[in-house]
């Protein structure tokens, strides 16, 4: 078999540089729709978002639970006034108001499952608490 010519070879080269300007410019051009697809899906992911945060409010669900830690807060607040009291009167162990890490109670998973639920079912029911 013959070895090909120059011409040849040259006319290779050219429809090989023809291909791969043709495959960048299409990358280029499905870069630019994922680009586009991508901005388009966190639109849309944040919408869902933003109308479920409305739902839950309008619900007033959350509102009853942050009622409940208001007023956790203040009993907190009571007990803490008592015990810092009876601490000057030495009455209660050293050290009794350190910082102490509390383990997580996972109380936020049942809020955390409804508004996954959310996202995908209009109809998903809200914690009763």
């Amino acid at each position: 078999m013959a070895e090909p010519t120059v011409e040849q070879c040259e006319r290779a080269l050219a429809e090989a540089r023809g291909a791969l300007a043709r495959a960048i410019h299409m990358r280029d051009a499905l870069d630019g729709q994922q680009s586009a697809a991508e901005a388009a899906e966190d639109n849309a992911h944040r919408s869902v978002r933003e109308a479920i945060s409305k739902v839950v409010q309008a619900e007033g669900a959350a509102n009853a639970v942050l009622a409940q830690y208001l007023e956790a807060r203040r009993f907190s607040a009571q007990l803490h006034e008592v015990l810092t009291f009876l601490s000057s009167r030495n009455c209660v162990p050293p050290y009794w108001d350190g910082v102490r890490q509390l383990p997580s109670t996972q109380a936020d998973q049942p809020w955390r499952e409804a508004l996954a639920a959310l996202e995908v079912d209009a109809e998903a029911m809200l914690p009763d608490e």
